[in-house]
């Protein structure tokens, strides 16, 4: 009878991991994302009021480098003195030794790494701007 129960639970979980993935994948719209006055080849996307982007694609546009720790799902984001780790599905980032919130969790989306774009831009100098009538971001140092 337990197993019973323990399958169920289990079906009932990943229902519900499903349908919570579709419906952010709803909910996205595309943004346009701009480094140093230079339009990216990336799109950015608007998950609950939060622009997410493709982790490769900000790295290479922000010059970050990047240290992968498969199996945990980690990832550091590094330039200069400053780092940023964070752990897929988690708002709790860490900021040069400090955990932070960050507004949206690293999403994964197509099977691609999303990441909260302005909470990482802003911990790497650069100013945020938004356009909300063009759906711009503009990065700048």
């Amino acid at each position: 009878m337990s197993r019973k129960i323990l399958f169920l639970l289990l079906i009932s979980m990943l229902s519900l991991a499903f349908m919570t993935s579709s419906v952010a994948a709803q909910e996205a719209s595309d943004v346009t994302i701009t480094v140093q006055g230079e339009i990216t080849s990336y799109q950015g996307i608007m998950v609950e009021e939060n622009t997410l982007v493709p982790l490769l694609s900000l790295v290479q546009s922000m010059d970050l480098k990047i240290t992968w720790y498969p199996g945990v799902e980690k990832v550091t984001l590094s330039s200069g003195e400053n780092t940023l780790t964070y752990v897929m599905d988690s708002t709790t980032i860490t900021v040069n030794g400090e955990a932070v919130t960050s507004p949206a969790a690293p999403q994964l989306i197509d099977n691609q790494e999303y990441l909260p774009l302005r909470i990482i831009a802003e911990n790497f100098g650069f100013t945020v701007n938004w356009n909300s009538a063009t759906a711009t971001v503009y990065l700048s140092k």
